[in-house]
Protein backbone atom coordinates (compact mmCIF):
# COMPACT_ATOMS: atom_id res chain seq x y z
CA UNK A 1 0.00 0.00 0.00
CA UNK A 2 1.58 3.17 -1.36
CA UNK A 3 1.18 6.41 0.37
CA UNK A 4 1.06 5.41 4.15
CA UNK A 5 2.11 7.40 6.48
CA UNK A 6 5.30 6.54 9.14
CA UNK A 7 2.73 6.26 12.21
CA UNK A 8 0.15 3.90 10.02
CA UNK A 9 2.71 1.54 9.03
CA UNK A 10 4.41 1.67 12.56
CA UNK A 11 1.12 0.67 14.03
CA UNK A 12 0.27 -1.81 11.70
CA UNK A 13 3.70 -3.09 12.19
CA UNK A 14 3.12 -3.45 16.08
CA UNK A 15 -0.32 -5.06 15.82
CA UNK A 16 1.08 -7.64 13.91
CA UNK A 17 3.74 -7.76 16.16
CA UNK A 18 1.51 -8.32 19.38
CA UNK A 19 -1.04 -10.35 17.85
CA UNK A 20 1.72 -12.99 16.37
CA UNK A 21 0.55 -12.21 12.70
CA UNK A 22 3.34 -13.23 10.26
CA UNK A 23 1.43 -13.48 6.92
CA UNK A 24 -1.30 -10.95 5.23
CA UNK A 25 -3.88 -11.97 2.51
CA UNK A 26 -4.53 -9.12 0.02
CA UNK A 27 -7.52 -10.40 -1.86
CA UNK A 28 -9.60 -8.43 -4.78
CA UNK A 29 -13.07 -9.36 -6.66
CA UNK A 30 -12.79 -9.74 -10.45
CA UNK A 31 -15.04 -8.90 -13.15
CA UNK A 32 -17.10 -12.05 -12.04
CA UNK A 33 -17.23 -12.28 -8.96
CA UNK A 34 -14.44 -14.39 -8.37
CA UNK A 35 -11.58 -13.25 -5.15
CA UNK A 36 -8.29 -13.24 -6.18
CA UNK A 37 -5.10 -12.86 -4.14
CA UNK A 38 -2.24 -14.42 -2.92
CA UNK A 39 -0.85 -14.45 1.10
CA UNK A 40 2.55 -12.40 1.52
CA UNK A 41 4.93 -12.00 4.33
CA UNK A 42 3.97 -9.11 6.98
CA UNK A 43 7.64 -7.84 6.25
CA UNK A 44 6.92 -7.40 2.35
CA UNK A 45 3.16 -6.04 3.16
CA UNK A 46 4.85 -3.57 5.30
CA UNK A 47 7.20 -2.11 2.33
CA UNK A 48 4.69 -1.05 0.61
CA UNK A 49 6.06 -1.59 -2.71
CA UNK A 50 3.21 -3.60 -4.05
CA UNK A 51 3.21 -7.43 -5.25
CA UNK A 52 2.64 -9.31 -8.59
CA UNK A 53 -0.63 -10.85 -8.81
CA UNK A 54 -1.32 -13.26 -12.27
CA UNK A 55 -4.09 -10.95 -14.72
CA UNK A 56 -6.71 -13.83 -15.37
Amino acid sequence: MSGWEAAERDRVAALCEEHRIHTVECVIVDTWGIPRGKRIPVRQFLRGSGYAIANV
